[in-house]
């Protein structure tokens, strides 16, 4: 951090959390300008501004690969409201992302959203604010996924076309 604080950033839970990521930067790949790389404790800001930006016809669809988290946002037209969907690998980390959104207190969506479709996948509504949104995606990355705050986690954007 550029200046003298008390606080840690965000997600950090100790003094070590400043000290691993204090040289890190966003990383925006050259073949893709539309995807960024940052750690799980920087991602909500960026993230909250993209979602801002792309208005209300959105699916964002987050997973896990490996140890790393992958949020795709989508801007499509055709979608009557904003969607989260949470793709899955075994029935134990299904159930772990749904608890996460039962705390929220957001019910699925069940039943075909536009033309997305996936078999593993969970589908909820998206909240409308983007720092809520940011902040939700987050926790399914740290309680569903089990993914820690110094998790690398991979952005990009897409725009679909209306057909």
């Amino acid at each position: 951090m550029p200046k003298r604080s008390v606080e840690l950033p965000s997600g950090g839970k100790d003094l070590i959390d400043v000290e691993e990521v204090r040289e890190w930067e966003p990383v925006p790949h050259r073949d893709h300008p539309r995807q960024t790389t940052d750690r799980l404790a920087y991602i909500a800001g960026p993230l909250a501004r993209l979602l801002e930006s792309v208005g209300k016809s959105k699916l964002v669809i987050v997973s896990r690969y490996q140890n790393q988290g992958q949020i795709m946002v989508i801007s499509d037209p055709g979608l009557p409201t904003p969607i989260i969907s949470a793709l899955w690998h075994r029935a134990t980390q299904a159930q772990a992302v749904r608890s996460v959104f039962e705390e929220a207190g957001i019910p699925a969506i069940t039943g075909p959203v536009g033309t997305w479709k996936t078999k593993d996948e969970l589908k909820y509504a998206l909240p409308v604010e983007a720092s809520e949104a940011a902040r939700l995606i987050g926790e399914v990355f740290q309680a569903g996924y089990g993914l820690e705050v110094l998790s690398v986690i991979n952005l990009s954007y897409h725009e679909r076309k209306r057909a």
